[in-house]
């Protein structure tokens, strides 16, 4: 091979050749199956930006994973893992890393990071993500919750539309003030086309239906409007 192992798996009595690893690349190509199925699960509800980007991490995956397996041979000094020159690290019982300073992992192309159960994170100060293309997050059963304990939460979309869509009842709560709901152009709501359209033109309502009112009074006053 052209590659290093570094292994903690047992050999005893020092069985098979040196860079025998049969469960290190089954616990591999169990994580590339991982990154295949949940990518075609997301795929059903698309939940990706691109079609191409996962597609090829998956195909760098096969193919490393492919190298680190090897090419059987018929020469019994010839080993047939690691036809590529990897490093590959294997833990039985875990891999842990600590510094008391900064760590850096660089990738030239793709990263891919798999886990059979949870992935925590926990960050002492800020978190910082800065992605030069597209970010997707695909949740398939318990939902998605962000939740700020104090400061602001903003979402902008500062060159393009912005789509907010749910298949069932979509609320907006302001439990302790007011909701504002400006637009420099329009605003247009529309309830089973029955309909309220607000521009600078003035206000325009329509319904197929019966327009229902209930006040104590009705007072009609000059024009008025506010700055957008």
């Amino acid at each position: 091979g052209k590659g290093l192992l570094i292994t903690t798996e047992a050999r005893p009595n020092a069985q098979n050749h040196i860079t025998d690893m049969d469960e290190t690349i089954d616990r591999l190509q169990q994580a590339q199956q991982q990154q295949e199925e949940l990518t075609d699960l997301a795929r059903q509800y698309s939940a990706h930006l691109s079609q191409q980007t996962p597609n090829a991490v998956h195909q760098t995956l096969k193919q490393d994973n492919s190298a680190i397996q090897g090419t059987p041979s018929h020469e019994p000094t010839v080993f047939p893992e690691l036809n590529e020159p990897h490093l590959v690290l294997s833990g039985a019982a875990g891999i842990a890393f600590s510094t008391p300073q900064s760590t850096h992992i660089s990738s030239g192309e793709h990263m891919a990071l798999t886990s059979g159960k949870d992935t925590s994170i926990a960050v002492g100060k800020s978190l910082f993500v800065t992605v030069k293309e597209g970010l997707s997050v695909f949740v398939h059963k318990l939902g998605i919750r962000l939740v700020a304990a104090s400061g602001h939460v903003t979402i902008e979309a500062q060159n393009d539309a912005m789509l907010l869509e749910a298949a069932k009842d979509f609320n907006i709560t302001s439990t302790a003030d007011t909701i504002h709901i400006t637009a420099k152009n329009k605003v247009l709501v529309n309830g089973g086309g029955s309909f309220t359209e607000w521009s600078a033109n003035g206000i325009k309502s329509g319904t197929k239906g019966t327009w229902t009112e209930h006040a104590a009074a009705h007072t009609s006053l000059g024009p008025l409007s506010r700055p957008v």
